[in-house]
């Protein structure tokens, strides 16, 4: 979601995208530019039963949620980097390789005992 005017950082809310829709809204009327995904094989993107895809937490961490951070620093390269995480998407920011360029994070029902590895790791929080 395009806001009106950019005035602050994009961020990222991860999965499930039809979740985090009225928060996306709430943000980009605010100023935030918004960007929405699914992990691969999750949601939208979702063929048949889980336990037959071959994507796991790597794939979503580096490759899925990468691709969502370049994306967004691509289409707003002169706004810091922010991130919405929720669950074990908390943890995945820790794992993609942009992780130390995030500014702000902004978690929801983290796996809090990791947290602490999570900050030694990236250097955020």
């Amino acid at each position: 979601m395009r806001p009106r005017r950019q005035s602050s950082s994009p961020v990222v809310p991860e999965y499930p995208p039809e979740f985090y829709h009225r928060f996306a809204r709430y943000l980009a009327a605010r100023g935030a530019a918004v960007l929405s995904f699914d992990y691969r094989g999750i949601g939208a993107s979702r063929e048949g039963s889980l336990r037959n895809l071959k994507a796991g937490m790597d794939d979503w961490a580096v490759q899925d949620l990468g691709a969502a951070l370049a994306e967004a620093r691509t289409t707003y390269p002169r706004l810091p980097l922010s991130a919405v995480a929720h669950s074990i998407g908390t943890l995945y920011v820790g794992a993609t390789p942009d992780a130390s360029r995030l500014s702000k994070l902004v978690f929801f029902g983290p796996h809090h005992r990791l947290l602490a590895r999570l900050r030694t790791a990236t250097g955020v929080g």
